[in-house]
């Protein structure tokens, strides 16, 4: 099971260094703010995906 947590730590720590490596230069250098979503932080890459389930009451949605 640790294999499978620094696996995944990895992947995230890597994406977040492509994104402020490479994405992040271009949202700085142009207005992207002011049409789209504000630039990531480190805590979004941090935090835990969220989901949200779509239907009629009593349709059996379950976690």
């Amino acid at each position: 099971m640790q294999t499978h947590l620094t696996a995944v730590t990895s992947v995230v720590d890597c994406l977040r260094r492509l994104y402020v490596k490479k994405l992040k230069t271009l949202q700085v250098a142009y207005p992207f703010t002011n049409f789209a979503s504000p630039s990531l932080t480190n805590s979004n890459f941090g935090a835990k995906p969220m989901v949200m389930l779509f239907g009629q009451y009593y349709t059996g949605k379950q976690l």
